[in-house]
């Protein structure tokens, strides 16, 4: 939907936002919702996980809600989410559930700025494993933090 992206650019009037999705429908919806938030975001069809894929600019911020459910927890999914959210956008490979964390560290090793931040919704279960693999890029102030329901659900990071 582009909320995130569309959120950003409309209470940050002097931001320059940039969003990524991998799937070319849920980019033409979001397009359609910035113009109903007359807001200006630039939106990219792009895999981050294709190996030739690298950002030229830098970043003060990088948001991201990544997929991050095992498959073997999909039996824990409520139906009014697994019935209507894109699978694509759920779900990840129970032998490599932080494959998209290691890539946003990686492309924030490279594109941002000194003392930018890094913030990521996560796995309830993974949260200590996603905070441990942020220190390991070398990222400091790595912090778990909890969702309304104390659940682990975020990690925000500085490089």
């Amino acid at each position: 939907s582009g909320c995130i992206p569309i959120c950003l650019a409309k209470y940050n009037n002097n931001a320059s936002v940039t969003s990524l999705d991998v799937s070319k429908d849920a980019l033409e919806i979001a397009i359609e919702n910035a113009k109903n938030n007359e807001v200006e975001v630039e939106f990219v069809l792009q895999d981050i996980l294709d190996e030739n894929f690298k950002f030229q600019e830098t970043f003060d911020v990088i948001i991201s809600n990544p997929p991050y459910v095992k498959n073997n927890e999909k039996p824990e999914i409520r139906a009014n989410v697994l019935d209507f959210e894109p699978h694509l956008a759920l779900f990840v490979e129970d032998d490599d559930p932080l494959i998209f964390y290691r890539k946003i560290a990686e492309i924030a090793q490279n594109n941002l700025t000194k003392n930018g931040l890094v913030a990521v919704e996560i796995n309830t279960y993974l949260g200590n494993e996603t905070v441990e693999l942020f220190t390991k890029f070398g990222f400091k102030d790595v912090s778990l933090h909890q969702d309304f329901f104390g659940k682990d659900r975020f990690v925000l990071a500085r490089n």
